[in-house]
């Protein structure tokens, strides 16, 4: 009994593990932050860190601010046209060409009053998106992506829980609910004795007043939603990393990518190492005599008055390269010279292709002039 019961238990285990593995988090692991290839593709396909509202209500606020700053303007322009356009229309002939004349006037005018407002508006949320992203242009967003379409178990039950972002947005939209209410409260509160006089006054003069007050309460609200719309776009900011955070492991596969594959990049330095040894060991007939340590190290000098300012090393190796210069010097005829002290530090330091340092002139010298006088002894 125990054991049919054990192994139903383990059935029902394994079915569980099947179906949570739908829901599992799709990124899970991610611990790394992302790397500046991957924010640079993230902001090619237009996944940038940004707040809409920081545009909408910055340009909401300036707009309005125009508008205070416009309003007698537009108010003589409309007055102006209004009049003209009653006081002679019993003069008016509504001829095609004067009716054309009359929509085209109207139009103008339209556009003399709110092209100020619109370019601005434009302008305003140009700014206010370059500040918060930067400089950006892509067509990415736009393309069509039909992978969205297909369904995943993990995304749909996502959606059906109530998520961090959901409940900020939430949080967000009661805080500005509440502050437009406590605000406009308190407006109407202060200016209740004001607003029971509009009855009373010329309409001329109760449509000023209606408009000073409700200037004076969307700009302080607006002040106040800039302040959300600057934590929203912080709050944004983290969500957006967050979800650029990358695994150990993608983070080692970029590296590679970008740096090269380790032992791939080992195989080229060996390639150009023996490039080099090569090219080397092709110098050494060249040389004038090579100095040995005697068997560990070996170094080829040479030495040409007439446009060398200081002797040349022209190959230097130890162990079994040592002994394929001493190899190839001997077969080429060149004097191979033992002197440990002079081997060790010509190895220590000087580089192919480098002149001898100054303080190891004077024993070059002496084995230089042995050699010369060696070849003249033989001649």
């Amino acid at each position: 009994m125990e054991e049919v019961f054990n192994s139903q238990l383990s059935t029902v285990d394994c079915e569980l593990k099947i179906d949570l593995q739908l829901f599992a988090a799709e990124d899970e692991g991610r611990t790394e932050d992302p790397t500046s290839r991957k924010i640079s593709k993230a902001r090619q396909k237009g996944q940038v860190a940004k707040s809409a509202e920081i545009s909408q209500i910055s340009t909401t606020l300036v707009c309005l601010f125009l508008l205070s700053l416009l309003g007698s303007y537009y108010l003589t322009e409309l007055y102006r046209f209004i009049y003209t356009t009653i006081s002679n229309i019993h003069a008016i002939d509504f001829t095609p060409g004067n009716i054309s004349m009359i929509m085209v006037n109207t139009i103008l005018l339209f556009l003399k009053i709110t092209l100020p407002i619109m370019v601005t508006a434009v302008v305003v949320a140009i700014v206010t998106n370059m500040i918060q992203v930067g400089f950006m242009f892509t067509m990415e967003p736009l393309k069509p992506d039909l992978s969205k379409l297909k369904p995943s178990m993990s995304k749909i039950f996502n959606r059906l829980l109530i998520s961090k972002k959901t409940l900020f947005e939430f949080a967000k939209s009661i805080a500005k609910l509440a502050i437009i209410v406590y605000i406009a409260y308190r407006f109407i509160k202060a200016r209740y004795l004001d607003l029971l006089l509009l009855i009373e006054m010329h309409p001329l003069s109760s449509f000023f007043l209606v408009a000073k007050i409700a200037y004076q309460l969307a700009m302080v609200i607006l002040l106040l939603l800039i302040i959300i719309a600057i934590c929203d776009y912080f709050y944004q900011k983290r969500e957006w990393k967050e979800s650029l955070k990358m695994t150990k492991q993608e983070v080692k596969d970029e590296y590679k990518m970008l740096e090269g594959d380790p032992l791939i990049k080992s195989r080229i330095r060996e390639r150009q190492r023996e490039a080099a040894r090569r090219r080397m060991m092709q110098e050494i007939p060249k040389a004038d005599v090579v100095i040995t340590n005697p068997t560990h190290i070996a170094v080829a000098i040479r030495y040409v008055a007439e446009y060398m300012a200081a002797p040349v090393v022209v190959a230097k190796g130890e162990g079994f390269v040592a002994r394929r210069i001493v190899e190839i010097a001997e077969k080429a005829g060149i004097p191979v010279v033992e002197n440990k002290p002079l081997a060790e530090a010509l190895y220590r330091s000087t580089e192919v292709g480098e002149e001898i340092p100054e303080e190891l002139y004077r024993a070059v010298a002496e084995v230089l002039s042995y050699v010369y006088r060696m070849r003249e002894r033989a001649v």
